[in-house]
C-alpha cells in the first residue's frame, strides 16, 4: 500500500498531462508534439493522432476528478502514464494493461484544520489542526473505463473539428485574393471566423475543446509542410523542396517565443504573401519559384491530413471494442486458471484425504489382525 501527504496530492505537477502546480486546469497550458519519435510516411499513421487522443482523454478525466475533489485519482493516474508512456505501447496496449492492473489502496495522510473562534491561519490559537489517516481505493478498471469513454466523446468533437478544415483553407485563399483586390484598391479585405454562423465551441463540450483545436491545426501546418517538402522531392523539384524547407526553419524561428499562439494558417498566409524569387538551377538558367503555389501545395496536404486523421478518430469505437474484447478474454483466461488451480487443490486435497483414509484403513485392519492372533490359541495335543 502506497502513502500519500497531504502535500503531494497539491503540489504535484504532471508533465503528461500539463497540469501545473497550483494551477486550475481551464488555465493550464498544454503541449502538443509534431514528431511521436515514430516516422509516419506520406500521410501521418493513425497511432500518432489516436496516442493523443488518449491523453488528451487522461487529461480530461483528471480535470473531472479535480472538480470532484479527487486529487488521490488524479496523482495515481499521472504517475501510472508517468510508468506506462503512451507512445511506447501505443493507445490499445496503454488502456489494456490499465484495464488489467489491480485495484490499489492508497493511504493518505493529512492535517485537518480545527480552528476555535477564528481562522485556522491564526497563530495564537495552538491547537491549529488534527493529523488523520484514511484509506482511497483505486479502481484502475473504471479509470481506464472513463478514459476510453472520453476518448469517444473527443474523437467524434475532432473529427467535426477536422472537417473545417478545408472550409478554413478557402477562407485562406479567399482572403488572399481580397487582400490581392484592397492592394490595388479595390474594396477592403475582411477576414471572415469559420465558426461565425455555428461556433461548437459554445455548446457542451469536452475540456479543452478549442485548445485542442488550435494545437491540432499547428500539428497539421507542420506535418503539411513536412510532406509538402517529400513530395516536391519526389517530383524532383529538389530547388523548390529546399526552398520550402528554409522558408519552415526561418519561419519557426521567427515564432519561437510566440509558437502556442499559433493557429495553424500564418505559415500559409505567409507564404502567399511572400514574392517571387529567383533561383539558379543546374543548367544555370534563373528559375522562379512560386511561394503562392508552393502555398497551395501545403494546404492541400493539409486538408488530406486532415481527413486521414479523421478516418483514424473514426476508428475509436470499435478499437475500444477490441480492447474490451481483449479484457473479457483476458478475465476468461485466468478465471479459467484460478478454476484449474482451485480443481487441483480439490483434487490434491482429496488425495490426501484418500490416502489418510487408506492408511487409517489399514492400520485399523492391522490392529484387529492382531487382536484376533491374540485370541487364537494353538492346539498342541492334537500334535
Amino acid at each position: 500500500m502506497r502513502t500519500w501527504t497531504a502535500l503531494a496530492l497539491t503540489g504535484f505537477a504532471a508533465t503528461v498531462h500539463g497540469f501545473g502546480v497550483g494551477m486550475r486546469p481551464r488555465r493550464q497550458r498544454m503541449t502538443m508534439a509534431a514528431d511521436d519519435g515514430r516516422k509516419s510516411g506520406f500521410l501521418p499513421q493513425d497511432h500518432f493522432i489516436k496516442d493523443v487522443l488518449t491523453v488528451r482523454a487522461a487529461q480530461a478525466v483528471n480535470y473531472y476528478s479535480i472538480e470532484f475533489h479527487d486529487e488521490t485519482k488524479v496523482k495515481w493516474l499521472d504517475e501510472f502514464m508517468k510508468e506506462t508512456d503512451v507512445r511506447e505501447l501505443g493507445s490499445t496496449q496503454f488502456i489494456y494493461r490499465l484495464l488489467k492492473t489491480e485495484p490499489e489502496e492508497v493511504n493518505i495522510k493529512k492535517m485537518r484544520q480545527m480552528p476555535r473562534g477564528g481562522s485556522g491561519n491564526n497563530p495564537y490559537l495552538k491547537d491549529k489542526g488534527v493529523a488523520i489517516e484514511y484509506t482511497v481505493l483505486i479502481d484502475p478498471m473504471s479509470i481506464a473505463r472513463k478514459i476510453m469513454t472520453v476518448r469517444a466523446q473527443i474523437a467524434k468533437e475532432w473529427m467535426h473539428d477536422l472537417s473545417t478544415i478545408e472550409a478554413d483553407n478557402a477562407e485562406i485563399s479567399r482572403f488572399y485574393a481580397e487582400k490581392q483586390k484592397e492592394s490595388r484598391g479595390e474594396g477592403r479585405a475582411v477576414h471572415h471566423m469559420v465558426y461565425d454562423a455555428d461556433d461548437p465551441f459554445v455548446t457542451d463540450s469536452s475540456p479543452y475543446r478549442s485548445k485542442n483545436y488550435a494545437d491540432l491545426k499547428r500539428v497539421l501546418a507542420k506535418d503539411a509542410v513536412t510532406s509538402a517538402i517529400e513530395h516536391l522531392r519526389e517530383l524532383r523539384q529538389t530547388p523548390v523542396a529546399t526552398w520550402l524547407e528554409s522558408f519552415a526553419q526561418k519561419f519557426a524561428e521567427k515564432h519561437e517565443k510566440d509558437s502556442d499562439s499559433l493557429q495553424g494558417h500564418e505559415i500559409i498566409q505567409e507564404l502567399l504573401e511572400s514574392n517571387y524569387v529567383m533561383l539558379p538551377s543546374r543548367n544555370g538558367k534563373l528559375r522562379a519559384i512560386e511561394p503562392d503555389k508552393v502555398a497551395m501545395l501545403v494546404m492541400k496536404h493539409r486538408a488530406e491530413h486532415a481527413k486521414a486523421w479523421i478516418e483514424a478518430c473514426s476508428e475509436v469505437e470499435s478499437d475500444h471494442t477490441k480492447i474490451n474484447a481483449m479484457n473479457l478474454e483476458f478475465q476468461y483466461r485466468s478465471a479459467s486458471e484460478d478454476v484449474a488451480a482451485a480443481l487441483a487443490e480439490q483434487l490434491r486435497e482429496e488425495h490426501a484425504a484418500r490416502r489418510m483414509r487408506d492408511r487409517e484403513n489399514l492400520l485399523s485392519g492391522a490392529a484387529s489382525w492382531w487382536e484376533h492372533m491374540e485370541d487364537f490359541e494353538v492346539d498342541d495335543t492334537s500334535a
